[in-house]
């Protein structure tokens, strides 16, 4: 409380700190894995345009929700798609293309796509979200706290 001289006393003023920096901690939590979800969204998104089917987005939409919600097997299975996304996409981009179907209604023929600034920069876009999200969901302690109060109210 507050002693005669109107100074907070030493436990009080360090329970605030500690709660304080409780708060900023959430609150960046909340706002990184609302990036990731929408950046999950936007790929789901850009992946249904790209093949005009609408199950990737459902799909990717559900698990940003997840996400976002706290539940625990989703992160763990992000982290493990984002893990696997980062050396795909890596030897993708070292490879030196996309391969497009050369046939867009079947057949097994595929032929290497001329790489221009978009390809390669959409590419090179997806590792570094592979890589962030992987590193985020892994090691951020605010991504931590904010699911945990997401999960446990």
């Amino acid at each position: 409380m507050v002693d005669s001289i109107g100074k907070i006393r030493e436990p009080e003023r360090e329970l605030e700190v500690f709660e304080d920096r409780q708060r900023m901690r959430y609150v960046r939590g909340m706002v990184l894995t609302r990036l990731i979800a929408a950046a999950i969204v936007a790929d789901g998104l850009l992946v249904s345009l790209e093949y005009r089917c609408l199950p990737p987005l459902v799909v990717s939409s559900a698990l940003a929700v997840a996400l976002y919600m706290g539940v625990r097997w989703v992160k763990g299975l992000l982290v493990a798609g984002f893990g696997l996304g980062v050396p795909l996409t890596l030897y993708m981009l070292l490879q030196g293309g996309l391969y497009f179907p050369s046939m867009p209604l079947g057949g097994a023929v595929y032929t290497p796509a001329v790489l221009y600034p978009l390809p390669v920069a959409a590419m090179a876009a997806h590792l570094v979200f592979c890589l962030l999200g992987c590193l985020f969901l892994l090691l951020s302690k605010s991504v931590e706290a904010f699911l945990y109060a997401q999960k446990n109210g």
